[in-house]
């Protein structure tokens, strides 16, 4: 019965402690995603929702970064490919991360800082920047919902 007891102490404390040591990001699973892209503090609509392929690869090691990509893509103006979104300083405590970012937008490249709250099917991500524009400064604020409907058909 001790012996019992010990080894499974010990598999209670080594799972939190091995996910921890791990460092990695969130698993996000592959497949067929639903992304809702709100933007407040432009004059301009918030675009439809999007659906996308993202497959392991574009997943990783970055997932917050290829939802923002995918995300983006549907402004308005912006290229339909390569990458939208520079991160850096990306910090992660289990679903939760947040970074700065450097974003290609239709009016040119902004700066700022993001958080965001990931599972396996679902994600929330807010990035805020400050943009110059003929007004003076204005804070841009972006949401993106996001979550996965099934496979890649």
């Amino acid at each position: 019965m001790r012996t019992y007891l010990c080894t499974t102490l010990m598999a209670v404390l080594a799972a939190p402690f091995g996910a921890w040591a791990q460092g990695s990001a969130p698993a996000l699973e592959p497949g067929q995603w639903e992304l809702s892209l709100t933007v407040r503090g432009a004059p301009i609509a918030d675009p439809p929702p999007r659906s996308v392929c993202l497959n392991a690869q574009d997943l990783a090691p970055q997932p917050e970064r290829a939802l923002l990509d995918a995300a983006l893509r549907s402004l308005p103006g912006t290229p339909a490919a390569g990458p939208q979104c520079a991160l850096s300083d990306l910090k992660r405590d289990a679903a939760l991360s947040s970074w700065q970012a450097r974003c290609n937008g239709p009016r040119g490249t902004v700066q700022g800082a993001g958080t965001g709250m990931l599972a396996a099917q679902t994600a929330t991500l807010q990035q805020a920047f400050e943009v110059d524009t003929p007004l003076g400064l204005q804070t841009l604020k972006q949401t993106i919902r996001a979550r996965r409907t099934g496979a890649c058909s």
